[in-house]
């Protein structure tokens, strides 16, 4: 791992890969409760201690400045490890953590571990990574290997729209460097069809 990985990203592939994730004190010394723990020991050599904020926003907010914004990485983790539990038992255990207003609610639960189980790819409360896009999955890859396989001189106008279906295109190199923000009505990016 690189030496300041995501949290979550961590988190994430330590279960995916199914390594077991430990507990330790503040003096990287092994314990056997969550409750008594300081520190999520992610993989040999990466622990954090787990009031980590995650990139994982609590409902109810709009902004994301502040890391109360964000569920903690024990939070998370406390979803995972007790997804069968019955509700009232995670609330119970959540609470006895520590997490009395800081946990992940019952409802969304599940969806929470589909992300870091990988069954599914994106969440919509979990804040991307800087440079991160949100863009349909495979877009960006598809557009860089058809930029790479095309390279252009700069300043020449890119092919015309019909030359990538699934993308409308911008028409120069320098409209390239202007942001483009999706909103949930933006068709630009759809496929044309014709009206018959």
């Amino acid at each position: 791992m690189s030496s300041n990985p995501d949290v979550l990203l961590a988190l994430r592939q330590a279960i995916k890969s199914k390594i077991p994730i430990t507990y330790a004190t503040s003096d990287d010394e092994p314990c056997s409760s969550l409750l008594t723990a300081t520190h999520l020991v992610i993989s040999p050599g990466y622990s954090l201690p787990k009031s980590t904020p995650t990139r994982y926003r609590k409902p109810g907010i709009s902004t994301t400045s502040n890391p109360k914004d964000f569920f903690s990485v024990e939070a998370v983790y406390l979803a995972w490890l007790l997804q069968n539990a019955p509700g009232a038992e995670y609330m119970k255990q959540a609470r006895e953590c520590g997490l009395a207003v800081g946990f992940v609610s019952v409802t969304e639960r599940k969806s929470v571990v589909d992300w870091l189980e990988g069954k599914i790819t994106d969440h919509e409360r979990i804040v991307p990574l800087v440079g991160q896009s949100s863009c349909a999955r495979g877009t960006i890859a598809k557009l860089t290997v058809y930029l790479q396989q095309n390279r252009l001189p700069p300043q020449e106008p890119l092919p015309a729209p019909a030359a990538l279906p699934f993308l409308q295109l911008p028409t120069s190199r320098t409209s390239l460097n202007r942001p483009h923000r999706l909103r949930n009505d933006d068709t630009s990016l759809m496929p044309r069809t014709s009206m018959s």
